[in-house]
């Protein structure tokens, strides 16, 4: 079975300079998963990382910046396809990525809502 390798960063934000958009991480983690892994084994797999239950009241966004010749906004990973694009991207050690994570806790969006 074909394992695939990459780096979660977590407790950071994005930040768009002109276009170019980065994340400005607090922490990281090395992983390391079957490259058949779904996106619910992904989120179990993040979730544990970052110390959050799957089921827990707040959102979870999961994104990566893919190399291309022209700068466009992060990936989000939202379902099957896009994690088997994540890991196909990172199988091949010329065009890794990170895979950066942002929570939203319930609290801070209903602080939102009601701020709007």
């Amino acid at each position: 079975m074909d394992q695939v390798r990459f780096v979660v960063l977590y407790d950071g934000n994005w930040i768009d300079s002109g276009g170019k958009f980065r994340y400005e991480s607090g922490k990281s983690r090395g992983v390391t998963l079957p490259r058949e892994t779904s996106y619910s084994v992904l989120l179990e797999t993040v979730c544990g990382i970052v110390g959050m239950n799957p089921s827990s009241r707040g959102v979870i966004e999961m994104k990566f910046n893919y190399v291309a010749p022209e700068a466009i906004p992060p990936i989000k990973v939202v379902n099957d396809d896009d994690v088997k694009f994540f890991l196909a991207e990172n199988a091949d050690v010329t065009t890794r990525s990170p895979l950066c994570i942002t929570f939203t806790s319930m609290f801070a969006l209903l602080k939102n809502k009601n701020q709007s």
